[in-house]
């Protein structure tokens, strides 16, 4: 399993153990389970390159029907380590 894969199967398994088996978001249990949320690995070191792939991601979903892709889990793994850092990038 590469590392793109390993990193999906540990976001895949919190949101089905915790977001969902929490019952922390109401609404993601359904797309969950009908495999219309998509999940990506964004491996942007720096602002620049995250918005890009956001812009993306955003395309792509407004380019697909929701019975396709109702929403993406952007995953960033190599960037916005810190709290700070993150809430700060929100401003974008």
């Amino acid at each position: 399993m590469d590392a793109n894969a390993l990193v999906i199967a540990n976001v895949a398994r919190w949101l089905n153990e915790v977001v969902i088996g929490l019952n922390l978001c109401p609404f993601s249990a359904k797309p969950t389970r009908e495999n219309r949320v998509r999940f990506v690995v964004s491996n942007a070191q720096e602002d620049e390159a995250l918005l890009q792939d956001l812009q993306r991601e955003m395309e792509l979903l407004d380019e697909k029907p929701a019975s396709e892709i109702e929403t993406t889990l952007v995953i960033i793994p190599n960037h916005l380590q810190d709290f700070f850092d993150y809430n700060q990038f929100l401003n974008w």
